[in-house]
């Protein structure tokens, strides 16, 4: 059986963009993974959408867990999100952003052929919300060092580095070895310095130099700025 890939998806008030991200999860090539879906405290109808949606996804091999809180910022939603893990690997997109179809197969098989990389990241498509069909760059490519393999100290100092979480797949098994407790300082922001720098520390992180994920720039939101 192919090995549980654990997906942490964060949402604050989410409702427009959870179609087309759970579009393409149900067009992944891959299909044993637990969909961890960690509201926020959103307001708008995120959680209606979201859940009519576990049937289908139930279908494709998706287990989906629905988990809401108060609004306490996206690190304290980590923070709590890594107890639900129960996957050998885990990435965590965001709900406004989207997989290819293989990025997942992808991103296992290299683990799974590379046991000594506790972590492997990839390029990404830089898009806007307002044409989302253009594609503004490939993310990683203005960076020279984006084959280095020991990267501990290049993300603690922010040098040529990226961080959005869907071009990541963390081997689980690294993540406990750096952090037994799945302790995450729960934080408004910083959440995935705390995840990644544990792991860089003791493990090589691998690079596959394929666009395998969309992220999106949305007017007025952290990304953009």
């Amino acid at each position: 059986m192919d090995k549980l890939v654990s997906i942490i998806t964060l949402c604050y008030n989410g409702e427009k963009y959870i179609d087309r991200y759970v579009e393409a999860l149900l067009e992944q090539d891959y299909d044993n993974c637990q969909l961890i879906f960690m509201d926020d405290g959103s307001t708008d109808g995120s959680r209606k959408k979201i859940l009519s949606y576990k049937k289908v996804l139930s279908e494709k091999g998706f287990e989906l867990e629905y988990h809401f809180h108060k609004n306490v910022g996206i690190g304290a939603t980590i923070a709590e999100a890594v107890h639900y893990i129960k996957g050998d690997y885990v990435t965590c997109p965001d709900v406004d952003d989207t997989l290819e179809p293989n990025s997942i197969r992808k991103k296992v098989d290299f683990l799974e052929k590379n046991p000594k990389f506790g972590i492997v990241r990839t390029d990404f498509n830089r898009r806007h919300e307002d044409n989302p069909d253009i594609i503004i760059e490939r993310g990683a490519q203005k960076y020279a060092k984006r084959w280095n393999e020991d990267l501990f100290e290049e993300y603690l100092l922010g040098n040529q580095i990226w961080l959005q979480g869907g071009c990541f797949m963390i081997r689980m098994s690294a993540f406990l070895d750096s952090n037994p407790n799945r302790y995450i300082y729960p934080t408004r922001r910083g959440q995935n310095w705390q995840i990644l720098l544990p792991i860089l520390y003791k493990y090589k992180c691998g690079y596959i130099d394929e666009p395998l994920f969309n992220y999106f720039l949305n007017k007025g939101s952290l990304s953009d700025s």
